[in-house]
């Protein structure tokens, strides 16, 4: 796939493909041409990215938990069938082989799969006359996940899957070097999950991780922000 003329990268908020406020240059690190234009999110997009995850969250988070495993599989199946696409992206954006990029790829659907395995027990502490005491695993609200820019979906699927699975709705960044295959995979996604469930933003490294708005976004990133950027 060759992306050299691609300016068409969008972001996806509420479900909906959104373009930036501006625009930027995405380097090929094998030659250093372009290799495409990812969008720049406006803190003002980025008010709407988060606003949308929390109006996705009350119906998210009571969505029986057997349905949520089902659309994150739904993710999983969506991003491999999409392989050798997403493989092509992702060296040409990254430099690592065609190989290693579709590693990658499978890992990131692995990872999903290996999740919707595992269950959201209640655990009773105490079931008395006096008093009754249960654990519950809740959802923590908007998780905010920064991913840096080595392993663009790999990182992304150890943020994404048990959020998702436990309820939660995201807003998701990539690195500014690595942006174009989660872009092409919220692209993927806006048919698969609801509307505000899954976010994905892009542009530098400020936004998201100061984000300051009222209601606190859970940030989840895998480096420190010189690192992840």
């Amino acid at each position: 796939m060759d992306t050299s003329a691609a300016t068409d990268f969008t972001m996806t908020i509420a479900g909906r493909a959104v373009a930036g406020a501006s625009s930027y240059e995405v380097l090929d690190p094998a030659d250093e041409t372009v290799a495409a234009r990812a969008p720049v999110c406006s803190p003002e997009q980025l008010d709407q990215a988060v606003a949308a995850a929390r109006a996705a969250l009350p119906g998210w988070s009571a969505t029986p938990l057997e349905e949520r495993r089902k659309l994150v599989l739904a993710v999983a199946d969506t991003v491999e069938a999409q392989l050798d696409t997403l493989k092509r992206l992702l060296t040409r954006e990254q430099g690592k082989s065609l190989d290693d990029a579709a590693a990658e790829i499978l890992g990131f659907g692995y990872w999903l799969r290996g999740t919707t395995s595992l269950s959201l027990p209640e655990t009773v502490n105490e079931d008395s006359a006096e008093r009754l005491s249960v654990t519950r695993r809740v959802p923590l609200g908007v998780v905010g996940a920064i991913v840096p820019w080595n392993y663009p979906l790999g990182n992304a699927g150890f943020k994404l899957a048990p959020a998702l699975l436990a309820g939660n709705t995201v807003v998701w960044k990539p690195s500014p070097f690595t942006p174009l295959v989660t872009l092409k995979v919220g692209e993927l996604l806006r048919e698969v999950l609801p509307p505000g469930v899954l976010n994905v933003v892009s542009g530098g490294a400020e936004g998201l991780l100061e984000y300051t708005a009222p209601q606190t976004v859970t940030v989840r990133r895998t480096a420190p922000p010189a690192a992840s950027a």
